[in-house]
């Protein structure tokens, strides 16, 4: 868990975007306990990949897949993938969810790549306070925020990131 976490902290500062946490993840494994488990491919000692899935009946979902940004010439996120197709496949899983990407993005490309249909998702946003805040990635507040947030130190980016979830994303 410590190994992948660390991968998908190293991932999230990377993109520019606040991480849920890690206690947010210990606790998503501790509540599936045997439906959870986390998945990683390594360089020699070094985690250079990692996933958690969540497995219900016939359906293995991936809420989270990371890769280390320097380690992409590698292409570890293909081997983790094929790691999980085989996993899926021995428990006699009939339909994998690869989660949630956004329109023409290279997630969504690498996803198709390996034969995934989409299905349009819905999201709902109730503000707490004030009024929902605008989804559009190309805003100059986000770009904004993006690129602060990449400036940010990462241990500094680790340590806020659960606070600026709880709090703007929750």
């Amino acid at each position: 868990m410590a190994a992948f976490y660390d991968v998908l902290a190293d991932n999230m500062h990377h993109k520019g975007a606040p991480i849920y946490g890690r206690r947010f993840i210990e606790e998503l494994l501790r509540v599936f306990r045997d439906a959870a488990e986390v998945v990683t491919v390594h360089d020699g000692s070094r985690c250079v990949a990692g996933a958690v899935t969540l497995t219900f009946k016939e359906v293995m979902a991936i809420p989270f897949l990371s890769s280390r940004p320097d380690a992409l010439w590698m292409r570890p996120n293909v081997l983790l993938v094929w790691d999980i197709l085989s996993r899926a496949c021995s428990a006699g899983v009939r339909t994998l969810d690869f989660g949630t990407s956004l329109r023409g993005s290279s997630s969504l490309d690498f996803k198709l790549h390996w034969g995934a249909q989409t299905t349009p998702r819905s999201i709902l946003v109730r503000a707490l306070r004030g009024r929902p805040p605008a989804m559009d990635v190309e805003s100059p507040a986000i770009r904004a925020g993006v690129a602060l947030w990449q400036r940010l130190p990462r241990a500094w980016a680790d340590a806020l990131g659960p606070q600026v979830c709880a709090r703007f994303l929750a």
